[in-house]
């Protein structure tokens, strides 16, 4: 989970400078479940976007992964 973090932080001011956030809220086996917030809660693109963040983990750590928004948080 340590590791997942630090590579969400990484990619953050991305989100940020185009007016969103990311944050992860919690690891599950092999879900990511993170929660989007300002534009990219409600960009079209929020898909595309979940799916760079799980390529990127999935690319760094060697092993499948899937990026869930939490729609409850």
């Amino acid at each position: 989970m340590t590791r997942i973090r630090a590579l969400i932080d990484e990619m953050r001011p991305t989100f940020r400078r185009d007016g969103g956030d990311i944050e992860l809220v919690r690891v599950e086996g092999a879900k990511v479940i993170v929660h989007l917030s300002g534009a990219c809660a409600g960009c079209m693109l929020a898909g595309q976007t979940l799916y760079g963040v799980q390529k990127r983990i999935t690319d760094v750590l060697g092993r499948p992964f899937r990026v869930i928004p939490d729609i409850r948080h």
